[in-house]
C-alpha cells in the first residue's frame, strides 16, 4: 500500500509538471515522461480504488480553449488514438498516405489506420489538416464499441447516410447525442467540445460540479472563454487537467477526482 501511495502521489507530480509543448494533444506532451507515465498509469489502474485519467487536449497560447472551432482529422486521430495506448503507438507503422510523411501526428495516423479505425481517401491521401465531419469522428469511434445497437432510426437526418451504421451504433450505446431538432448533423464540422463530450462518453470520464469536491480547484488548468455557463464547462476541465479519480462501478457513474 505504501508503494502504491507514492506511485499516486508521483502520478500527481508528474501531471502538474509536464511541459507546455506546441501540439495541442496529450501524447506529444508525454514524450520525455513516456516510460514513467506507462508506469504510473499500469499501477494506479490497478489499485482497487483509483484511476488514473491523462489530459489529452489543451489550450492556446491566449488562455482560450476556443470551444466551437472545428477539429482537424490529424487533431481528432490524435486525441482518439492517445486514449487508448499510452505510449504504446509506433510511429514506424507505414502508410501509403502521400500527404502524411512527416509531421507531429504521423504516428497516430498510422496507428489508428493500421486498427481500421479510420482510413484515407481514394486518391492516397489522408488530408491531416482537413476538417473532420461529426459522421467521419462518430465512424472513427464506432470501430472501438462494438455492441449496442437501437431499433429503428436515430435521427432524423442520418437515414441512407453512409454513416449511419455507427451513428446509430453509438446512439444505441447511448455515446452520442443530436440536437433539440432530432437532428445529428452529419456532415458538419465537429467542434472541440463536442470532440471532448463524445469522448469523455465514451472513456467512461463523467466530471460534474460534485466531482471536484476534494481538490483544490484554484489548481485546475481553465480557460477565459469557458466559464461555468458553457454546456460543456466540466467535460473541457476533464479533458485538459490529467487527474485521478476513484473508481466507479458503473460506466456512467460520476467520477470523484482525488
Amino acid at each position: 500500500m505504501k508503494n502504491k501511495k507514492i506511485i499516486i502521489a508521483l502520478a500527481s507530480l508528474l501531471a502538474a509538471s509536464i511541459p507546455a509543448n506546441a501540439f495541442a494533444y496529450y501524447n506529444p506532451e508525454l514524450e520525455r515522461y513516456s516510460d514513467n507515465i506507462k508506469e504510473i498509469y499500469r499501477e494506479v489502474n490497478e489499485d482497487s480504488g483509483r484511476v488514473f485519467k491523462p489530459k489529452y487536449i489543451k489550450g492556446y497560447p491566449d488562455g482560450s480553449f476556443k470551444p466551437s472551432n472545428a477539429v482537424s482529422r490529424a487533431e481528432a486521430v490524435s486525441m482518439f488514438v492517445n486514449l487508448l495506448s499510452i505510449g504504446d503507438k509506433n510511429s514506424n507503422r507505414q502508410n501509403n498516405f502521400t500527404d502524411v510523411k512527416t509531421g507531429w501526428y504521423v504516428g497516430e495516423i498510422n496507428y489508428a489506420v493500421s486498427k481500421g479505425f479510420i482510413k484515407g481517401y481514394d486518391d492516397n491521401t489522408f488530408r491531416p489538416d482537413a476538417e473532420i465531419t461529426r459522421a467521419e469522428f462518430a465512424n472513427m469511434i464506432a470501430v472501438f464499441v462494438k455492441d449496442g445497437y437501437p431499433e429503428g432510426e436515430s435521427f432524423k437526418d442520418v437515414k441512407g447516410h453512409w454513416a449511419s451504421d455507427a451513428i446509430n451504433e453509438l446512439y444505441g450505446n447511448k455515446l452520442i447525442k443530436g440536437y433539440p431538432d432530432g437532428s445529428f448533423k452529419p456532415d458538419e464540422k465537429l467542434t472541440r467540445a463536442e470532440a471532448v463530450v463524445i469522448l469523455n462518453s465514451v472513456f467512461g470520464r463523467a466530471t460534474n460540479s460534485q466531482s471536484l469536491k476534494n481538490i483544490n480547484q484554484n489548481a485546475l488548468i481553465k480557460f477565459n472563454d469557458v466559464d461555468k455557463s458553457h454546456w460543456a464547462y466540466y467535460e473541457i476541465l476533464d479533458a485538459s487537467n490529467s487527474h485521478i479519480t476513484q473508481k466507479t462501478e458503473r460506466a456512467n457513474e460520476i467520477n470523484i477526482w482525488i
